[in-house]
């Protein structure tokens, strides 16, 4: 049963405690008191295109319809009107056409954090992964901001080193065609380099600390998304008896004891050090990182440095699996990054920042990717701080979560054939006048959201556009790939998340011509 089934299972059966039914029966009845304390009144002015606010609460039909075809209820929401509200998983959504994009992207008064505090449930026990931030507080952005700039300082050449080694072992070294699964072993690839970057010497090569934190991430993502499914007003008790729910419990405890001795360690010698008069050492890590970043203020030090592992690990291992998938297909245009490679010349610079900048036809090749197949098909999500009126006159209310969907990476005004993949279009649309900076795979537009745009775009999109590179420039040197035959590879809508085929193989082999610089 694949994942998508799975979700559609916790739907339509009663798989969990028998406990979590008994209570659920008994607390039925606030459902009338809400509908009545809580009338959806401000809200009337846009029309909701896939049920209403009561049937949200008591009908699992319309979350089973969302999960299952929500890019569907929103093309047929944008024919009829600029501006929509649709039942999500998370409660009422109002969608905006892309039109609306550039009117919103820097909009202080509506906030990303607020809305992730609604989808992932921060201040339920376990999912203390996900609480740092949605607060109001800002020290992980500001951690994330500093880190990534010290990443990208000393990065290149380290993931260079190790990306060889990970892939002899995870590839191997067989003249002969074999067959790899894509996905789990780019997850594994970005999995180490991710401990390598951002855990320092205590955790990096920590056996168990890297598979509690590697499980931690996946089951508090299948836990939000299971807590989704239920009404708003069971979630608090839905969440005690759901089995990922209690795993996700555990885990967070089995985290913290992993990581708070090495704190604890880190705080000591610090002021052993400062006691006898001397300056203690300075780690170069996401747990030094948080520290100064947060200069004072309240912060979750066990849980916090894991978000940068966490939010690596799990949109750039879809990324960089959307791409090799892609470029399966497309064998010519896998010999023309491999002369791109060769012409950065390598073995003669080494691999730094100013070598992966050259690369422009394989920086347009990933951002295509990302274009065709963003991680979720709702993206500049935001909560309304306050009332807010567009230009047009358009009410916004206070409280509103609101997103733009992708369609506008698909606008046959920008893109030709929009519909179809082609490698070379960023690169061709910079000789175009004003899109020479702006078709940069980290570049961000009103057209192309894969990072996010404006304020709230994603901060580490810098280093994940060098680890991406990085990798990519050894497999496609060094290897040859193809699909290894069966359905193609599809990806899995659930919801607004886009997931890549988890399951997809690739057939494999060492390539005989070695490339200088990349040994």
């Amino acid at each position: 049963m694949d994942f998508l089934q799975r979700i559609l299972g916790i739907l339509s059966s009663e798989d969990v405690a028998p406990a979590l039914f008994a209570s659920s029966i008994s607390v039925l009845f606030l459902i009338l008191s809400y509908q009545v304390l809580y009338p959806p009144s401000k809200y009337s002015a846009f029309p909701t295109i896939n049920g209403t606010r009561w049937l949200a609460l008591s009908n699992r039909r319309i979350l089973a319809e969302f999960v299952t075809d929500a890019q569907g209820l929103m093309r047929n929401g944008l024919e009829k009107y600029d501006i929509f509200r649709i039942i999500s998983s998370i409660g009422p959504m109002t969608i905006l056409h892309p039109k609306y994009t550039d009117e919103i992207h820097n909009d202080r008064q509506l906030n990303f954090m607020a809305v992730l505090a609604k989808e992932m449930f921060p201040n339920y026990p376990g999912f203390d992964l996900f609480r740092e931030g949605t607060d109001g507080s800002t020290v992980l952005q500001d951690a994330v901001k500093f880190g990534s700039s010290r990443c990208l300082g000393k990065s290149t050449q380290l993931l260079s080193d190790e990306t060889s080694t990970l892939l002899q072992k995870l590839w191997g070294d067989e003249p002969e065609w074999h067959e790899v699964t894509a996905k789990s072993s780019v997850h594994d690839i970005i999995a180490h380099l991710s401990a390598l970057l951002f855990y320092g010497p205590e955790l990096c090569s920590h056996k168990e600390w890297l598979e509690v934190t590697d499980e931690y991430a996946s089951v508090g993502f299948l836990a939000a998304r299971q807590l989704r499914l239920w009404p708003p007003i069971l979630r608090p008790i839905a969440q005690w008896f759901l089995p990922a729910c209690r795993r996700l419990r555990y885990l967070a405890s089995r985290t913290r004891g992993l990581i708070e001795p090495v704190i604890a360690a880190r705080q000591k010698e610090k002021a052993i050090c400062y006691s006898h008069g001397r300056q203690p050492p300075v780690y170069d890590d996401a747990i030094e990182w948080t520290e100064r970043a947060a200069k004072g203020r309240p912060y979750d030090a066990a849980m916090s440095p894991l978000l940068f592992s966490i939010n690596a690990l799990h949109t750039t291992t879809d990324l960089l699996t959307q791409v090799i998938l892609d470029l399966s297909t497309q064998p010519d245009l896998i010999v023309a990054l491999r002369q791109e490679i060769l012409s950065v010349k390598p073995q003669q610079n080494g691999w730094k920042n100013a070598s992966l900048n050259q690369l422009l036809l394989m920086d347009s090749a990933i951002k295509e990717s990302q274009r065709l197949k963003p991680t979720e098909s709702i993206l500049m999500r935001r909560y309304a701080m306050d009332d807010l009126t567009l230009a047009d006159g358009n009410k916004i209310p206070k409280g509103t979560v609101l997103g733009i969907p992708i369609f506008g990476m698909r606008d046959p005004k920008i893109y030709v054939d929009p519909d179809m993949y082609d490698g070379y279009r960023f690169q061709k649309m910079r000789d175009k006048p004003g899109f020479e900076n702006k078709c940069q795979l980290v570049s961000t537009s009103p057209w192309h959201l894969g990072f996010g745009h404006g304020i709230h775009a994603c901060p580490g999109r810098f280093l994940a556009a060098v680890q991406v590179k990085i990798i990519l420039c050894y497999i496609v040197a060094k290897y040859d790939f193809k699909l290894a035959g069966g359905a193609p590879p599809k990806v899995q809508s659930v919801g607004i998340e886009l997931i890549s085929d988890t399951e997809a193989r690739l057939a494999v082999r060492r390539r005989q011509e070695m490339v200088i610089g990349l040994e």
